[in-house]
């Protein structure tokens, strides 16, 4: 299928993914018929990185900035550490440049991956980070829902 609107076909389709595969793994769960395991949290990383880095260009600078607030956006200014402007626009920036740098590691309880924490460092010579988050899965789900909202309204308004 071509895209009739690239960056917006783009994060739509992103959102279709994690629903689907959410879909797929529940049916599976539900069937037991020789389900070895779920790579949730791979997708939700490369759906992350599809939807912070991708669009960037687009919606950027049209993102709030606001502060972060747990209802909302799955992101609390407490969970954010050093960086001290917690605005949404912001952590979308610290986010991409962690993921697009590699610079975040999952976190496991009994062999299982339950979050990921993302650090970011002002520029690549900083001997230390300016940003760091550790968010629990359902906290990410919930940001990139807000997050490919937000970005979809800014492009369909822009148009």
């Amino acid at each position: 299928m071509v895209y009739e609107q690239q960056e917006i076909d783009f994060v739509k389709r992103t959102q279709k993914l994690l629903i689907q595969y959410e879909e797929f793994i529940c049916i599976k769960k539900r069937k037991k018929n020789d389900f070895k395991g779920s790579y949730e949290t791979t997708l939700l990383i490369n759906c992350c990185l599809g939807l912070l880095i991708v669009p960037k260009e687009k919606v950027l600078n049209e993102l709030p900035k606001t502060r972060v607030n747990l209802e909302d956006w799955g992101i609390s200014e407490e969970m954010i550490e050093i960086e001290t402007n917690k605005t949404v626009r912001e952590t979308v920036i610290h986010l991409r440049n962690s993921i697009s740098h590699y610079h975040f590691k999952s976190f496991p309880i009994k062999g299982k991956i339950i979050g990921f924490e993302f650090t970011d460092k002002c520029n690549a010579k900083a001997k230390y980070n300016n940003f760091k988050i550790k968010l629990p899965l359902k906290n990410l789900k919930k940001f990139l829902s807000k997050l490919s909202n937000t970005m979809l309204k800014i492009m369909e308004e822009g148009q």
